[in-house]
């Protein structure tokens, strides 16, 4: 009798539907910067999109006309506006150990802007490659990089790129 209890009560709670509402507020429009700079590099890439939630049927594409401001220790560095069919390029030095700062205006949107200080390049004391002995999980060769170098003080975040 008891398993036709709980037979009964799963199949209750099977047949049950419940409709929640959700309010969903209008999404205010926001503007997501991709800029990177890297001292290894000799032009940089500064592409802007609008934001959009996952239940936005806005389309998340790139803007243009954005007004692109870069300011070095405080002091206007270069300036542009946007061409939304291609990433913008420049050319500038950036100077190791200076503040910059990133600032994106666009009629319509909030400004936004980013700040950071400029990297310095950090040198490889050494480096070695090779190809192991030992096969992967697929069938792979494993090849093992050992990179040493001095870091200096401070909070640094690294890149290594291998080709």
């Amino acid at each position: 009798m008891n398993k036709i209890y709980v037979l009964a009560f799963v199949l209750f709670f099977m047949a049950c539907e419940v409709v929640v509402p959700i309010d969903i507020e209008d999404p205010v429009p926001v503007l997501a910067v991709g800029a990177y700079f890297s001292n290894d590099m000799d032009t940089y890439n500064i592409a802007v999109s609008q934001v959009v939630g996952a239940l936005s049927d806005l389309e998340n594409n790139n803007q243009d006309s954005a007004l692109i401001q870069i300011f070095e220790e405080g002091l206007l560095f270069d300036e542009f506006i946007l061409n939304r069919f291609a990433l913008e390029a420049f050319e500038q030095d950036f100077i190791p150990g200076n503040n910059y700062r990133l600032k994106v205006s666009k009629s319509g949107f909030e400004t936004i802007s980013a700040e950071a200080v400029y990297p310095s390049l950090v040198e490889i004391d050494t480096a070695y490659f090779r190809v192991s002995n030992v096969v992967g999980e697929f069938n792979e060769e494993v090849k093992q990089v050992q990179i040493n170098f001095h870091d200096p003080v401070g909070s640094d975040f690294y890149e290594i790129k291998a080709y």
